[in-house]
């Protein structure tokens, strides 16, 4: 698999745009956190952040067929996080007759003050957040001493040769583990998530 996140492969997206219910819901499970999150970082109350992220998802299913990474820096995270925002926006300017909802502020303020962009620091938090979505996500596929000695050394960095004495096991054993386990997740999730996860050493 190519390590730069503009050449990953399109499976998951492709297997999604030709109606793969299966891709779609590992995508919505992949993503559905992150959509969550960032509705209530906004402000929204449990269950308008759930409603707001319903309508992100049909807009993402939508308009997925769309989705091109046409510059260096587009990623799929972003362009799901402008769909979020919109959403957020629509959902603001629907209930701007109701104060209460809003916490007694105007729209036309509270549009202004959700960021357009993104921070360096936000991005790196949501990047981490899809990375540890994803690793829980194909954590059952693995036996746990894989699954151990793939924590221990790429999410806690530990050295190979202290995992491989912990685990009682060959460290020829533990980097077999890692490899198996990143490539997954390059090749299930390389495309959505945008970035080379074999860096995600923070995760």
């Amino acid at each position: 698999m190519p390590t730069h996140p503009d050449s990953t492969s399109l499976s998951l997206l492709n297997a999604v745009r030709t109606g793969s219910e299966t891709a779609w819901q590992r995508l919505v499970d992949l993503y559905h956190p992150l959509v969550y999150s960032l509705c209530r970082r906004w402000g929204l109350k449990e269950h308008d952040a759930e409603n707001v992220g319903q309508e992100v998802f049909v807009a993402i299913y939508r308009g997925i067929g769309e989705f091109r990474r046409e510059q260096s820096g587009d990623t799929f995270r972003g362009w799901v996080r402008r769909i979020c925002r919109n959403k957020y926006v629509d959902w603001v300017r629907t209930v701007a007759n109701a104060p209460q909802a809003v916490g007694g502020s105007s729209a036309h303020r509270i549009v202004m003050e959700t960021p357009d962009d993104e921070s360096e620091e936000s991005a790196s938090l949501e990047k981490q957040m899809l990375y540890r979505r994803a690793v829980q996500l194909i954590e059952s596929n693995y036996s746990a001493r894989d699954w151990s000695a793939f924590q221990q050394v790429v999410i806690n960095g530990q050295s190979p040769s202290d995992v491989a004495k912990s685990l009682g096991i060959d460290v020829n054993v533990v980097y077999l583990a890692k490899s198996r386990i990143l490539a997954r997740l390059r090749e299930e999730f390389g495309d959505v998530i945008g970035e080379d996860v074999s860096t995600a050493q923070s995760i």
